[in-house]
């Protein structure tokens, strides 16, 4: 029964790492072609130090998520596994003020491909598009549905939208107003979600590290490198049965930035969790392995 119930908190998102670090990016489209060529390698003597002024914009942009993930059961002899594959297309609005970002956006598609479409397919009841807002403040991230009609079942996490939303805030990336060659800098993060039906309390520790430049579908970019560690805890019910879950996991990513906005231009990550989730008594270990693929397809 718990392996079941597992699924279906993943199944339309992640249990962890769905929440991340803040700041300028995404929204839909087809993907177009990516091709890059790098510019100066960034050098690490003081009198070549290059500086970035990052100046926010008002664009609107689009982006295209694939995120893949397996989960493993631990302790069993069969070493039983499921994997699924989701995929979405959602554009963002970032507005920055003084000690916080306004967020707006749109989930435009969402498709999911399982081997355990069976126990997945009950959960897909939110409609396409929908809108969201949301805000990032002191270290904060929340994101809620537009329609304030549906903000009833969301704060009882009776809408699987949630998870789709869990899927653009691990995607959202703090970037500090000036940057200079080699510069590192640290942002944490916490986030409560809903995945599936189970509320969820995310907490993520982030490094960045700037080690080039590039040139990306001709826009100048920074190419940074990221680690991050996180912790995650929720309980709630599900049936008959209530759940608890907990989980600490590590996560290793590349990261485009425009030089001017700030903005995302691509990412590539690879996230690996280690979960225990008691259910009427029993506790189960599981870890999860997902990689994630992000790119702007356009903006407006």
């Amino acid at each position: 029964m718990t392996r079941r119930i597992l699924l279906r908190l993943v199944g339309l998102g992640c249990v962890t790492g769905c929440a991340s670090a803040p700041v300028n990016a995404p929204s839909p489209s087809s993907v177009p072609e990516v091709t890059s060529e790098p510019v100066n390698p960034v050098i690490g003597n003081n009198e070549n130090r290059r500086r970035w002024r990052i100046t926010p914009t008002l664009e609107v942009a689009n982006y295209q998520s694939t995120l893949k993930t397996i989960i493993a059961e631990r302790g069993t002899p069969e070493n039983r596994q499921s994997s699924f594959t989701t995929t979405t297309d959602y554009s963002l609005r970032l507005v920055k003020a003084s000690n916080s970002i306004g967020i707006s956006g749109r989930v435009s598609t969402f498709q999911i491909e399982s081997d355990q479409a069976a126990q997945l397919s009950s959960r897909n009841f939110f409609v396409l598009p929908f809108s969201f807002d949301g805000m990032i403040s002191n270290h904060n991230i929340s994101l809620h549905l537009s329609d304030p009609d549906q903000l009833a079942s969301v704060a009882q996490c009776n809408d699987s939208s949630q998870t789709i939303l869990s899927i653009v805030n691990r995607d959202l990336i703090v970037v500090p107003q000036e940057l200079a060659t080699d510069q590192s800098w640290q942002d944490s993060t916490s986030s409560s979600l809903c995945s599936a039906s189970l509320p969820v309390v995310v907490s993520v520790i982030r490094n960045y590290k700037i080690t080039g430049e590039i040139i990306i579908n001709d826009v100048p970019a920074l190419k940074l490198e990221r680690t991050e560690k996180l912790v995650t805890s929720g309980e709630g019910s599900q049936g008959q049965h209530q759940i608890t879950i907990n989980g600490t996991g590590t996560g290793k990513a590349q990261v485009y930035i425009d030089q001017i906005s700030g903005l995302l231009l691509s990412l590539s990550a690879t996230t690996q969790i280690e979960l225990s989730i008691r259910s009427s008594g029993r506790i189960q270990n599981f870890s999860q392995v997902s990689e994630e693929k992000v790119i702007r397809t356009s903006s407006q």
